[in-house]
């Protein structure tokens, strides 16, 4: 899981609304803590995703960057599927692309990568032929996980 705090969005210039939203959801800064650890899923939660992606650079484990990354947007992408699956239900591709990036993780095969990249193609595919914004979620983390991976 990647955290951020309060103290490392402000010293990366974060925008006053999220400061104050922030603040307002905790109840007090004070209170809840400026070097608190804040999972990046609570700032999805709170703040939504445009502050979510900013918080990103704010994160406090670069080491484990990449791996942490990709299990990130299959977090933001587990809750936007349900959307794309009742929209069109018949329509797997995005999910699978999203399972193959588990397994990947799970068990780093050289046969794990080659699913992924089938997969991602295809959820390209899907993203192009329903023109949905939740499928984009499953090209982000398969994209992320292709770039970082070559």
């Amino acid at each position: 899981m990647l955290y951020t705090t309060y103290n490392l969005a402000v010293k990366h210039n974060a925008c006053e609304r999220a400061l104050k939203a922030w603040d307002k959801h905790v109840r007090g800064m004070e209170k809840f803590g400026v070097d608190t650890q804040i999972p990046l899923t609570d700032v999805l939660d709170v703040l939504g995703i445009d502050d979510c992606l900013w918080a990103f650079r704010t994160v406090q484990d670069e080491e484990a960057a990449d791996t942490i990354a990709v299990k990130f947007l299959i977090a933001i992408a587990d809750r936007m599927i349900i959307h794309l699956e009742s929209k069109y239900p018949g329509d797997k591709r995005p999910c699978q692309a999203i399972e193959a990036l588990r397994v990947y993780l799970s068990n780093p095969s050289r046969e794990a990568a080659y699913a992924v990249d089938s997969a991602y193609s295809e959820a390209r595919k899907a993203k192009l032929s329903i023109d949905d914004d939740y499928s984009l979620w499953a090209l982000l983390a398969g994209g992320y996980w292709n770039n970082s991976s070559n």
